[in-house]
């Protein structure tokens, strides 16, 4: 989901850790080229943006489950090929912890878990929390209005166990409560 400019860059890496990459480099693409990153909401918009993240896509794990279900384990963003406002808003998207960060990658899980990718910090009912919440601005007067970001996990039955579902905010204002975001490959 790259600029092209950067596809040589992700297929050097590729010698390296030897995993199939969802978005490459082919001179002539084959007609099913595309077939993968068409199928799922989150991937075609990721694809026809070149690569800009859409805040509005809500419930990060359903949008995440296709990649899980395809075999991509994770979602690798690169630091030097991103500005950090870009890396800002894929952090703030998704939510949970990355499963890996150092100084040139961000890795995240494509099946984030309660437990093991994020915890409830504050459980409302049985199985359903915030993960974290903040408000702004934090001096007002009684005509402000203070919006309030909250994100929220689920757990629910997934085959052999519970799995968290991370959800994203809640503004006061706007007043109805969305679903979390989704995930990248390659920022530029």
């Amino acid at each position: 989901m790259a600029p092209r400019n950067y596809d040589k860059w992700y297929m050097l890496y590729q010698t390296v850790h030897g995993k199939p990459l969802v978005e490459g480099h082919v001179s002539r693409l084959p007609r099913e080229a595309f077939v993968f990153l068409d199928s799922t909401r989150f991937l075609r918009k990721l694809h026809l943006s070149k690569s800009k993240m859409d805040p509005n896509l809500e419930d990060v794990t359903n949008q995440l489950r296709p990649l899980a279900e395809a075999g991509v384990r994770y979602i690798i963003l690169h630091k030097h090929f991103a500005q950090p406002k870009q890396l800002g808003a894929w952090r703030d998207w998704l939510t949970f912890e990355p499963y890996h960060e150092d100084e040139d990658l961000v890795v995240y899980r494509t099946d984030p878990r309660l437990g093991r990718d994020f915890v409830l910090t504050h459980e409302m009912t049985e199985g359903l929390g915030i993960i974290r919440a903040a408000f702004s601005p934090h001096k007002t007067t009684q005509t402000d209005v203070i919006y309030v970001d909250v994100r929220g996990g689920e757990c629910r039955r997934a085959g052999r166990g519970l799995q968290g579902l991370p959800k994203t905010s809640q503004r006061a204002g706007r007043g109805c409560a969305r679903g979390l975001q989704a995930v990248v490959l390659g920022l530029g």
